[in-house]
């Protein structure tokens, strides 16, 4: 016999049950770089689905049916008063999807910039004191 005893597990990888329940720490540059990654791909599909309404609504607008039912709503809402367009307009906007709410934040914002009384009512001028009437 010769000398010490040789396990026989020696010079083998660790346990998979080792590995699961003592897993390595995550540095905070790890952590960091996973969350940018994260964000990345999260910015990428946004990109691809924007992309994706934008040819549905291109393919909907050249519908001659989409076209006369749309025509037929813009007639009905052009008869009712100002309280009765803002309820039948928010009613609408409890269905929109996170999608269509950002693109109505960016439509509204684009049209209150061109509205000419935008800088006079924007809060940057009452913060600045400078009314101009």
């Amino acid at each position: 016999m010769s000398g010490a005893f040789q396990s026989p597990l020696a010079g083998r990888i660790r346990p998979s049950s080792e590995i699961f329940l003592n897993p390595p720490q995550i540095t905070s540059q790890n952590a960091e770089t996973e969350a940018l990654d994260k964000a990345a791909r999260e910015w990428i599909n946004d990109l691809e689905t924007y992309e994706n309404t934008l040819e549905e609504m291109a393919s909907a607008a050249l519908d001659q049916d989409f076209k006369d039912e749309l025509s037929a709503i813009e007639q009905w809402f052009r008869v009712l008063s100002e309280a009765e367009r803002t309820a039948a307009l928010y009613a609408l906007l409890q269905q929109t999807t996170q999608v269509q709410i950002r693109f109505f934040i960016t439509v509204l914002q684009q049209m209150a910039r061109s509205h000419p009384m935008s800088n006079i009512l924007s809060p940057n001028t009452f913060e600045k004191g400078t009314i101009l009437l």
